[in-house]
């Protein structure tokens, strides 16, 4: 995984995209919405590039994922000029990232309909850091089968082992990584129920969460 990528088409002329792909721009940093960062207000970033109503191309200063690149290319959908068609992509993510392919990509998807939501209508939501679900899972027919729980994290403190397949978490049923991340990252108390099977046992926890999620 060297990159993500989603293109889709903003239903506002290009001049407009282009004054709303970023928050603020000053001295050569901005904020780019809908991708997280800690205050939650779009994630910090150093312009390396900017082509007005063309392309904004700048480097994540902030956690998750600072570092990596972050590209805006904007053009007309038609001759006619309308709609603009907005390509967004990030790369250069480091190794440990690259290590959780699924994951980062469901994010991204998240962030890339939160980024276009924003363009097109000026609603601001964060995609959120998902917490640290603290073991490697490995994708079966019947869902998400632990492998290396870490001793400590939130599999370990609900009485979770290797072997395990998760069910549920906060009474979401998880069938892939993608939805996982989705319900870690939407959390809204400070602990979560979680259950799984083990062998033809169905057993259930409880945890806190305070961790976020690892790339394995």
């Amino acid at each position: 995984m060297d990159e993500l990528t989603e293109v889709f088409n903003v239903e506002r002329p290009l001049h407009e995209v282009w004054e709303a792909c970023r928050l603020q721009d000053e001295g050569g940093n901005c904020r780019i919405p809908a991708f997280p960062s800690p205050g939650g207000d779009g994630c910090a970033a150093t312009v390396l590039e900017s082509r007005p109503q063309r392309l904004l191309r700048a480097r994540k200063d902030d956690m998750p994922c600072a570092g990596t690149e972050i590209e805006i290319r904007m053009e007309p959908a038609t001759a006619a000029g309308w709609p603009t068609r907005v390509t967004l992509r990030q790369s250069s993510f480091p190794p440990a990232f690259v290590a959780a392919p699924e994951v980062f990509d469901a994010h991204f998807r998240q962030i890339a309909a939160n980024f276009h939501l924003y363009l097109e209508r000026g609603i601001r939501m964060d995609a959120g850091v998902p917490a640290d679900f603290g073991a490697s899972l490995v994708q079966t027919a019947l869902g998400l089968e632990l492998r290396a729980v870490t001793d400590g994290g939130l599999a370990d403190a609900c009485g979770m082992a290797t072997g395990d397949l998760l069910l549920t978490v906060g009474g979401v049923r998880i069938h892939n990584i993608g939805e996982l991340w989705v319900v870690l990252a939407a959390r809204s108390e400070p602990a979560l129920t979680v259950t799984w099977a083990r062998g033809p046992e169905r057993m259930e926890g409880s945890a806190s969460v305070n961790r976020r999620v690892r790339a394995r």
